[in-house]
């Protein structure tokens, strides 16, 4: 079994079983090689009959559990894990297993802990540094879930599932040919399992395959009604779509279903394309989720409170935190500011959470007096960074898009804190400042209400942009 040589050792196992029926270890270790074969039923009955004679066993009880798994009955799974660590606290394999199931069922703060847990027994474990990445991703942490992701393909690079995720994090889609393929194969012997619908809806939206993701996240919200994942999924999808209603109603659900700080962010996005919903639904929203994610004492590091000594200096240290420092339209409005800051009265620091930088990228560093790669920089090291760096005004150039910050804003790392520009709303923060509008999009004598940030109301438009140096006559 262990070189491979699957049919010797089935063979093998059937003379043990021949000449001794209640032998536990081949019972078990049958039930294994029925898994891998797709025998679901068969598996299961092996496993029973092993654990049976070996009650005490925590191998073939987390073997159970893996059926159940496979089956998305969480339940089920759940308990066999559970007792798996009941005759052996230390069984990683079980402790990975359980951080999954946790993970998948949206308890996101106990999988949190039983994968470090885990990785502390053992820190070689690319499995769960891998569910590690997954259950950090749902908690918003981002640039935290990459890395773990990247350090479960440095200990195992032929992992599987830590090269999908990666792909899927970093939205690469030239990355996702394979994976499809994958996942594919899976949904032929288990139609209608809901990792599986998920996954494929996930990879389908990374290829801009709209329609097709829609189906599959459809298939899996039906597999598993109570997922927020799928909802999730499809909330974005439909909002996509134009199907403004429907979204809202799958965002709802997510929200319902314990759904993260990304979804959350998402849904409030959404309402801002929304015909029904109104500024003090936003506004309402935009608040709920700032308490709930970024003001929070189970969010907030206390030992991020306290005030940084300044450091002397002689120019006014302005910083700028956005994910948008590639070829993307932001730019457009953006570049000509950073080029025309006065270099004799301000210092620009810029903050670019991107994982994938072109030449624009390259052109806009040479604006910047200090340029940071801030997109694998989990949140408290992101703070001390723009503390350290003694930004006088920071500026956020995301609000609720993705790949946002606002995390880490919710901190105070900078005595003056501004969103602009890259989103038109409120960010529901009481550590933003500031809002920089006009008076159309936020009219004067209304819209102040609908806001946590004060706003600055800039004369004519707020949104002046620079033409491309190839456009053609009028």
């Amino acid at each position: 079994w262990q070189l491979g040589e699957i049919g010797a050792a089935r063979q093998s196992l059937q003379q043990v079983l021949e000449i001794d029926p209640h032998h536990a270890a081949a019972l078990n270790l049958s039930g294994v090689i029925a898994m891998s074969d797709g025998q679901s039923v068969a598996a299961e009955a092996l496993f029973v009959d092993a654990i049976r004679l070996s009650p005490n066993w925590a191998a073939p009880c987390n073997n159970l559990g893996n059926v159940f798994l496979g089956r998305d009955d969480f339940v089920s799974a759940e308990a066999w894990y559970r007792r798996a660590l009941v005759n052996d606290p230390d069984y990683a394999e079980a402790l990975c297993n359980l951080g999954l199931v946790l993970n998948r069922t949206g308890r996101y703060a106990a999988a949190e802990e039983l994968s470090r847990e885990e990785l502390r027994i053992n820190h070689k474990f690319a499995g769960a540094a891998n569910n590690l990445g997954s259950i950090l991703i749902n908690l918003g942490r981002i640039a935290e879930g990459i890395k773990c992701y990247q350090e479960a393909l440095q200990i195992d690079p032929s992992l599987a599932e830590a090269h999908i995720n990666l792909a899927l994090s970093l939205g690469e889609p030239a990355h996702l040919v394979g994976a499809i393929d994958h996942f594919r194969r899976q949904l032929e012997s288990n139609p209608s399992s809901y990792i599986t619908l998920l996954r494929l809806a996930q990879a389908h939206q990374t290829k801009h395959e709209y329609d097709v993701a829609e189906d599959y996240a459809r298939r899996a919200a039906a597999a598993k009604p109570e997922s927020p994942e799928a909802y999730s999924m499809l909330g974005e999808l439909l909002m996509i779509a134009g199907c403004h209603e429907e979204a809202e109603a799958s965002f709802i659900s997510a929200l319902d279903n314990a759904a993260g700080v990304g979804t959350h962010s998402s849904y409030i996005f959404h309402l801002q394309y929304c015909p029904a919903s109104s500024p003090e639904d936003i506004a309402l929203v935009a608040r709920e989720w700032a308490v709930k994610y970024a003001e929070s004492p189970a969010q907030r590091n206390p030992l991020l409170q306290h005030e940084v000594p300044g450091k002397e200096k002689h120019l006014l240290r302005i910083g700028y935190i956005s994910k948008d420092f590639y070829r993307h339209p932001v730019v457009r409005f953006l570049e000509p500011l950073l080029a025309h800051h006065d270099k004799q009265r301000v210092e620009m620091y810029c903050y670019a959470n991107l994982f994938k930088p072109d030449d624009v990228t390259e052109r806009l560093k040479k604006h910047a007096d200090v340029w940071h790669d801030v997109s694998l920089m989990p949140d408290e090291e992101l703070v001390k960074r723009i503390r350290d760096d003694g930004i006088d005004i920071l500026v956020d150039l995301s609000g609720h898009t993705t790949g946002h910050r606002l995390l880490a804003l919710g901190n105070k790392p900078a005595p003056i804190q501004v969103t602009y520009l890259g989103y038109p709303g409120t960010t529901g923060l009481k550590a933003m400042d500031y809002r920089i509008v006009e008076a159309i999009t936020d009219p004067v004598g209304s819209a102040a209400e609908y806001s946590t940030e004060a706003l600055l109301r800039l004369p004519g438009s707020f949104l002046t942009y620079q033409p491309p140096s190839d456009e053609p006559p009028v």
